[in-house]
């Protein structure tokens, strides 16, 4: 019978280690799709959330930075300066950069087991869906 109760309890430590693990690729995964940690069954999980609304954070201000520079780029075709159209497709890249970086920097985080707020945005994030 000691067997047997060593064995579950085997079982459940393990099952427990592997939900653990599963929580963590579902939350790195909320950097990429911000959605899907809600379409999972850790979607009430505290740290799950937490990194699932750093990344829609994420998403929000780079959309927001995108729509940004198109309107600038768009704008400074009409100016008689080309100085400014120039500077747009480094600034996009610039952005881009700065996108992956959050990506990478939250995705860290998750693994680490961290809940700590993403550079630039994490603030706002945490104020705006608190």
């Amino acid at each position: 019978m000691s067997s047997l109760c060593c064995c579950i309890r085997a079982l459940w430590v393990y099952n427990r280690c592997i939900m653990e693990q599963n929580k963590k690729y579902i939350a790195a995964l909320g950097y990429i799709l911000f959605f899907v940690p809600f379409m999972t069954a850790f979607k009430n999980d505290p740290f799950v959330r937490y990194h699932a609304f750093q990344g829609f954070g994420g998403t929000i201000a780079g959309f927001a930075l995108q729509g940004f520079i198109s309107v600038v780029g768009y704008w400074s075709f009409t100016l008689p300066s080309p100085l400014l159209g120039s500077l747009i497709l480094p600034m996009v890249w610039a952005l881009r950069v700065a996108l992956i970086y959050l990506i990478v920097a939250g995705i860290r985080n998750v693994f680490a087991g961290k809940t700590e707020p993403l550079p630039w945005v994490g603030k706002y994030s945490i104020k705006l869906f608190s």
